[in-house]
C-alpha cells in the first residue's frame, strides 16, 4: 500500500509539473568528482505525459559564458527575474537532459524535488526560438519541445 506521503508527492508534482516549470531537484552529475548535486531545470516537454522529462539546466558558473561564448544556445536570467536565482545564471539550450519522468516523480515523493513556478511566456518564447535555430539539439527533442516544429 502507498504511503500517504508518496500520495501527497504525487499530486504535487501532478499540481505543478508543466512547460516552462522551474524545478530543483538532485541530479547525478557528469563530473567524476562529484556523484550528485542539486541543480534547477526548466521543463520543455509539449505532452506532460512523457515517459522522460526533458530539461535545461542552469548554471550559476558563467566563466565558460563571458563574452557573449554562446548567446545564441543559453538565455541569460539577470538577479531578480525569478525568486529562486540570486546570481547571475544561465539556463543552457546547448543540450537537453532526459530525466525519466518515475524518477523525478519519486524525487518530489521524497522531498528532492520542488518546483519555483514558471519562466514566463516571453522567456518560453525566447527558448523556442532558441531551441529552432539550435545545431546542437537532436530533432527527436526539437519535435517534443517545440510546439509545430517542422525541419
Amino acid at each position: 500500500m502507498r504511503s500517504i506521503a508518496a500520495a501527497l508527492g504525487d499530486r504535487y508534482f501532478a499540481e505543478h509539473f508543466r512547460r516552462g516549470a522551474i524545478m530543483r531537484f538532485i541530479m547525478e552529475c557528469d563530473d567524476p568528482n562529484v556523484e550528485t548535486k542539486y541543480k534547477y531545470g526548466v521543463v520543455l516537454n509539449l505532452d506532460k505525459g512523457d515517459d522522460e522529462v526533458l530539461l535545461a539546466i542552469t548554471t550559476s558558473q558563467l566563466e565558460a559564458y563571458e563574452g557573449g561564448r554562446f548567446e545564441d544556445e543559453i538565455l541569460r536570467i539577470p538577479v531578480g527575474t525569478y525568486d529562486c536565482f540570486t546570481k547571475e545564471t544561465v539556463l543552457s539550450l546547448r543540450a537537453i537532459r532526459p530525466e525519466p519522468t518515475a524518477r523525478l516523480k519519486e524525487l518530489a515523493n521524497s522531498g528532492q524535488l520542488t518546483f519555483y513556478g514558471n519562466v514566463s511566456s516571453d522567456d518560453l518564447s525566447l527558448i523556442e526560438q532558441k531551441l529552432i535555430r539550435s545545431r546542437v539539439i537532436e530533432r527527436k527533442y526539437k519535435k517534443r519541445t517545440i510546439p509545430n516544429y517542422r525541419p
